[in-house]
């Protein structure tokens, strides 16, 4: 007897990489929309030195530099090379964070890296 076809859906284990995924995309969004993209937040931090303002600053130098992008494509080549949920989920988080915050090349390439390793990767054997 031929055996069915298998399920295009997630399972619970890919489900919650997958919640990852969704969540970061999220929290990114609102990063960028409220706080990145934020006029009054800019001109308030053209020549201040507080801490909240270097790290803006920081992050969109990230970004101008690739910076997000290409550590979520180095943490999804690691991820494929050990396909565990937790690396699996660092990389679609990366790429959700690199995908809106402009490095949308690298962050396209760590999606597929992360979807494929979300698709390989196996639950840790429970100890003992």
């Amino acid at each position: 007897m031929l055996s069915p076809l298998p399920s295009l859906l997630p399972n619970r284990f890919q489900g919650l990489g997958l919640l990852v995924l969704i969540l970061a995309l999220g929290l990114v969004w609102w990063l960028r929309i409220g706080w990145i993209e934020d006029t009054v937040a800019g001109f308030a931090c053209v020549e201040s030195g507080e801490a909240i303002c270097v790290l803006r600053h920081t992050i969109v130098q990230g970004f101008h530099w690739h910076v997000f992008g290409w550590a979520a494509i180095a943490v999804g080549l690691f991820a494929l090379v050990k396909p565990q949920l937790g690396w699996a989920a660092a990389t679609l988080a990366l790429s959700a964070l690199a995908l809106l915050l402009y490095n949308t090349d690298q962050g396209a390439v760590a999606l597929v890296l992360g979807l494929i390793a979300l698709g390989r990767a196996t639950p840790k054997a429970r100890a003992g």
